[in-house]
């Protein structure tokens, strides 16, 4: 099923002499973490929901349509190494979110050296409580997959009935 986006934006984007991009908000959170890491897919901080997004250049894969569990990829530049260096402390994989929103939505000229939202931005995609795993971090990016909770790994039924849990069935 294709994803849907609005119809401005997409008249926007297809327009030949349009300035139109897409903005694309990464969150990684871990519970080792004082603060997620938040990051925007450009070279100026932009400010959403309350929350500072650094301008980091970043390379995404989407996660896909498919049947199978959606996959996708990422490598975020490693800058100033503070990035790569609070991932390699965590012991397990942390939680990644995704928000894209159209670089209208945000002012054109900077306040405080941030983009600002104009008025309330539209969500054109986002994927949240993801997995970032298979971490691999090097003097110039981090790159890892992406993946969603996969409910074919769970038990089913994820609860069953014994003896113990329900004494009254047991014979």
């Amino acid at each position: 099923m294709p994803r849907a986006i609005s119809a401005t934006l997409r008249r926007n984007l297809e327009e030949p002499s349009s300035n139109e991009y897409l903005i694309i908000l990464l969150e990684i959170s871990h519970q080792s973490l004082a603060t997620p890491i938040r990051v925007a897919n450009d070279v100026v901080p932009y400010v959403y929901e309350d929350n500072t997004y650094l301008g980091f250049p970043f390379e995404i894969e989407l996660l896909g349509d498919i049947a199978q569990t959606p996959r996708g990829r990422i490598r975020i530049q490693n800058v100033d190494q503070e990035i790569g260096e609070a991932v390699l402390e965590l012991t397990d994989p942390p939680e990644l979110s995704i928000t894209i929103l159209a670089a209208s939505d945000f002012s054109e000229t900077l306040t405080d050296g941030k983009r600002e939202p104009v008025g309330t931005p539209i969500i054109e995609y986002q994927a949240l409580h993801l997995i970032f795993g298979n971490i691999s971090v090097d003097a110039m990016s981090i790159s890892g997959d992406i993946a969603s909770f996969d409910m074919g790994n769970e038990p089913w039924p994820a609860i069953r009935a014994t003896a113990d849990r329900l004494p009254g069935l047991d014979p």
